[in-house]
């Protein structure tokens, strides 16, 4: 058809949405506020072929704490997969710290300028023995600009692999 290849972007990725099977495979519940997005290697900025559901400019959509820059700027044409690499780097640093990578209590104005503005704190910062492959994998999902985070939970989990063979990451 000449049209990049769809993922789903699913914008209200958290803990509660995540469950661990008995064999230890997890499963991603409630695709409530998911849309189809083209791949992000394969976007020529055409207007989707696909009915999205319809949101309006600057509405916001997801779970505050676990929000990316774009949910928090209410930039609905920018919001893909990478916008889930992030929460999953939000859950992944809540997970290994016990903290969010930024204040995320008090008035949303203030919550959505962190989730814009402010730098994680590192994760070693908080927890001394997380090494710094990991510290790595987490903060490129953290990262505000979108080009730079990983782009695609596949890429993630090759570099998670990677990191659990020992071998260098990519």
């Amino acid at each position: 058809t000449g049209l990049p290849p769809l993922s789903i972007a699913r914008r209200d990725l958290k803990p509660s949405n995540i469950r661990i099977d008995g064999n230890g495979e997890p499963h991603v519940l409630d695709f409530g506020l998911a849309k189809f997005a083209f791949d992000s290697h394969a976007i020529d900025h055409r207007q989707s072929a696909i009915d999205n559901p319809p949101t309006l400019t600057g509405q916001f959509i997801g779970s505050l704490p676990w929000s990316s820059p774009e949910q928090a700027e209410g930039a609905h044409g920018k919001m893909d997969v990478r916008t889930d690499v992030y929460a999953l780097g939000v859950v992944l640093y809540h997970m290994l710290t016990g903290r969010f990578p930024y204040p995320v209590i008090g008035n949303m104005h203030d919550v959505l300028d962190n989730i814009l503005n402010v730098d994680p704190t590192p994760p070693s910062a908080i927890r001394r023995r997380i090494d710094n492959e990991v510290e790595t994998i987490v903060l490129k999902c953290l990262q505000k600009d979108r080009d730079r985070r990983y782009q695609s939970a596949g890429e993630l989990a090759r570099d998670v692999r990677h990191y659990l063979a020992g071998e260098a990451l990519e």
